[in-house]
């Protein structure tokens, strides 16, 4: 996994990668933020890639909190009323991008995880991506 935890290397990110869609969703995001406020980058505390051999299980030591089950409750995606700990999920052609408000003030972490990969944090994205798509 790739971590990018401060403004100047998730500028980077945006510009020295080779141009792929990876790049132009953290150019996305970054631009999103930006048009805001100038000063908003900093809210973005860490970008997060994910890759081939990367478990569930890094992702929750990166972030420091669970991602397969809900980080408020504990509630599992097979117990009813379970929603993702995420605030947002976007799905790309090959990427979904996972979107954490950490605090009140908006900072939080952007995770990009690739749509190949298997196991069950990709199950879990593919399906809450369907029922978005669904419920569209």
């Amino acid at each position: 996994m790739k971590i990018y935890r401060d403004p100047v290397s998730i500028k980077a990110l945006a510009e020295q990668m080779p141009a792929t869609d990876l790049q132009h969703m953290v150019q996305s995001r970054l631009s999103s933020l930006l048009q805001r406020d100038m000063d908003n980058t900093a809210l973005l505390q860490a970008v997060m890639v994910m890759e081939e051999n990367d478990a569930t299980a890094d992702l929750e030591r990166a972030v420091g909190f669970p991602i397969l089950r809900n980080r408020w409750n504990g509630l599992s995606r097979d117990q009813e009323h379970f929603t993702p700990s995420w605030d947002a999920l976007d799905e790309h052609p090959d990427w979904y991008e996972l979107t954490f408000i950490l605090g009140d003030e908006g900072e939080g972490i952007v995770v990009f995880v690739p749509q190949g990969l298997s196991g069950p944090l990709n199950d879990l994205c593919r399906t809450c991506a369907l029922e978005q798509r669904r419920a569209q």
